[in-house]
């Protein structure tokens, strides 16, 4: 997969993994340190997640930060 493709996959999956919390961008931006500007960029896939960005999403959705990576998995897998 190329950087373009990852990025894409990985937004999907934030903002599938929220939705299934009953979470949305304002919940997240309160439970992290993540701006509400940077994780706007982000979930629109404008620009990629930083892995410390995504340790904190998952924490705040109470996943694994695995579950955030299906790309990773995907290679695995293969």
């Amino acid at each position: 997969m190329s950087k373009t493709e990852n990025r894409q996959a990985i937004a999907a999956e934030v903002r599938a993994a929220a939705g299934r919390a009953g979470m949305k961008q304002a919940d997240l931006v309160r439970l992290t340190s993540i701006s509400r500007q940077s994780l706007s960029r982000k979930w629109n896939e404008e620009t990629p997640f930083m892995v410390d960005e995504l340790i904190e999403i998952a924490r705040a959705l109470n996943i694994p930060a695995s579950r955030l990576l299906p790309v990773a998995e995907q290679s695995i897998a293969a």
